[in-house]
């Protein structure tokens, strides 16, 4: 019967998409936006931005669009202009903005590289479409009939050929962020796309096929990139990348079926609802390159990340979460750096009380699946301290790097830990390493294992997990997080690795941190002057080299480095101690000043 009831269901909703989107006339006039707004959000909107802090967010824009109309060349950045120009258009009404879109759009549709070349990287193109949906929605009612029809038809063909191949490089797995980018995005293009403009001439033409199937493989993916308690398995980058074309298009489908609890998203992606969970406890307030927000780095991702998920939430999410969204956001948010996710802010920013996420229990995290752990002090600004601990117990299809038993640590207004960026060379991982050769070595994709962890009311914590992507024969490394303050130090981060062939042990911190030896340890002195001071337990004098490596190894594509307040950084400074099997390393952070307990 549940079968049948699901079948049923399921045609019902194609009879309400059918009712909606099929058989429109130019005398029935369809209705933008409704893509991430509505067409009654927007005169409160026009109100909105004449105070603050919305004026400010839309002037930031506006200065954006300028800037960008100078520099734009390539089609991801004349992409984006026209939706900027678009979203003014929609707050103004004012005509010019619209005819500026029509030209960018006009001057894209006949790029040869990617937006008519259907084999061309899947990635970039679909990028194009998303951006050009937004533009097309937000800027309706500012074209002509004609204009219309043109941008329909272009957005129509672009729409099939994400639909039908990634191109280059694609990876079709359906775990991977490829399928959410290409699933996310056709969505989002069969919604707000109208047949009612599309060019009969030639052949029968509809969004409706696309919105059929594409909806269905969207649900389908998400529901195995997430695990059950929400965290993304290609890590928390590609999750963000991921659903900044997923969100778009559920929110897409519940803005235009709103009376359909198909789309809501306990129902449509129910492991999506714990997506916010890791996305929180996870992310610092530092400025990384170009906007804020520093995260661990694991599998090959970089420690970059943004607010969007957070401002997708506030429409999507569970309302819950929305006081612990909007502090996140204000928490993000810099005036003095241009995001692209203001864009959202202007969107769905709401005057609501917000709740500092410890009182939601988000000091810790835990994904079993994949055996991932945070032990996070606080939330406040800057100076909050988070500590990573990853075990890959289980890897997914693409983004797994070499990273088992692997540390990151974050905080205390810098980045101290990470590993080895987006490579699967492991000599900028953080681990502890065997004799021979393997600076220039990959590592192996075996899967480790989570034994046990504990959570404290303050964060912190321990963990215990087993495996080795190095050769390294039975390693188990312990790690602790304190941040009670009982030992007269910010925290205090114990790791103690046991194994039968262990040889180096090695800590990768970014470039920009001073590293000084000591007789039994080192001291980590970051660019605000806060330091890091490690020490082997039970030894007087160890011996301990300063190295280089590159972030990223030997990969050039897509790498940009380290970001970190408004500049990237290439390498990585290795801090190798020698050890015999077993070692056990305490590390004491304290701000700029401060004394460190004696710890040996």
């Amino acid at each position: 019967m549940g079968k049948i009831k699901a079948i049923c269901n399921f045609f019902g909703l194609l009879l309400a998409i059918h009712g909606q989107l099929w058989g429109q006339s130019l005398a029935e006039l369809p209705t933008h936006p409704r893509g991430l707004i509505q067409q009654k959000e927007i005169n409160g909107l026009r109100e909105k931005i004449k105070n603050e802090p919305f004026k400010s967010l839309f002037e930031s824009i506006r200065n954006e669009e300028q800037r960008l109309s100078g520099v734009a060349k390539g089609v991801y950045d004349v992409s984006t202009l026209a939706k900027y120009q678009a979203f003014i258009y929609m707050l103004t009404g004012e005509k010019s903005w619209a005819l500026k879109t029509y030209s960018n759009i006009t001057s894209l549709s006949e790029d040869t590289i990617f937006v008519r070349n259907p084999f061309s990287k899947g990635l970039t193109r679909a990028h194009v479409l998303r951006e050009l949906v937004y533009a097309y929605d937000f800027c309706f009612e500012g074209f002509t009939d004609h204009q219309r029809q043109f941008v329909n038809n272009v957005l129509y063909d672009l729409m099939s050929s994400v639909n039908n191949n990634m191109g280059k490089m694609a990876n079709y797995h359906l775990e991977s962020n490829w399928m959410g980018v290409r699933y996310g995005s056709v969505v989002f293009a069969a919604v707000v796309l109208d047949d009612v403009y599309l060019d009969q001439s030639t052949e029968p033409k509809s969004v409706l096929p696309f919105l059929w199937d594409t909806q269905k493989r969207l649900q389908d993916h998400l529901n195995v990139a997430f695990t059950a308690n929400g965290w993304f398995v290609e890590s928390l980058g590609y999750q963000v990348y991921d659903c900044n074309f997923a969100c778009p298009a559920i929110i897409a489908l519940q803005n235009t079926f709103s009376s359909n609890a198909t789309f809501y998203l306990e129902n449509y992606a129910p492991n999506m609802v714990h997506a916010l969970d890791q996305h929180i406890t996870s992310i610092v307030k530092l400025q990384n390159g170009n906007s804020y927000g520093i995260k661990a780095d694991l599998a090959d991702d970089n420690p970059t990340i943004g607010l969007s998920q957070f401002a997708f939430g506030l429409r999507l999410f569970p309302e819950k979460l929305t006081p612990y969204l909007y502090w996140m956001v204000d928490y993000l948010k810099n005036e003095d750096v241009f995001q692209d996710d203001l864009l959202l802010l202007t969107l769905y920013s709401m005057d609501k009380e917000s709740s500092n996420p410890a009182s939601g229990r988000y000091l810790n995290y835990v994904d079993e699946t994949t055996g991932v752990v945070f032990f996070r002090n606080r939330f406040q600004d800057e100076n909050d301290i988070v500590a990573c601990f990853n075990t890959s117990s289980k890897r997914f299809h693409g983004h797994a790097g070499p990273d088992n038993l692997t540390f990151r640590i974050t905080g205390l207004g810098s980045l101290w830990v990470v590993g080895a960026g987006r490579t699967g060379e492991v000599a900028g991982q953080t681990n502890l390493f065997p004799d021979g050769n393997w600076q220039d070595q990959k590592g192996k994709n075996v899967e480790s294992k989570l034994i046990e962890y504990v959570f404290e009311q303050d964060g912190s914590g321990s963990v215990i997990g087993a495996g080795s992507c190095m050769g390294v024969k039975n390693h188990t490394r312990k790690f602790a997080a304190d941040y009670s303050g009982k030992a007269g130090a910010k925290a205090v981060f114990i790791i103690s690795d046991s194994s039968e062939n262990g040889k180096t042990w090695r800590l990768n911190t970014p470039e920009f941190n001073e590293v000084k030896i000591l007789k039994n340890g080192f001291l980590l002195t970051t660019p605000n002057g806060s330091t890091l001071k490690g020490i082997v337990a039970g030894k007087q004098v160890v011996e301990v080299k300063v190295g280089k490596v590159r972030y990223g190894g030997s990969t050039q594509d897509h790498n940009p480095g380290i970001g970190f307040g408004g500049k990237y950084y290439s390498y990585n400074k290795t801090i190798d101690i020698a050890c015999d099997g077993n070692i056990t390393v305490i590390m004491t952070m304290q701000p700029k000043g401060d004394k460190h307990p004696n710890m040996e």
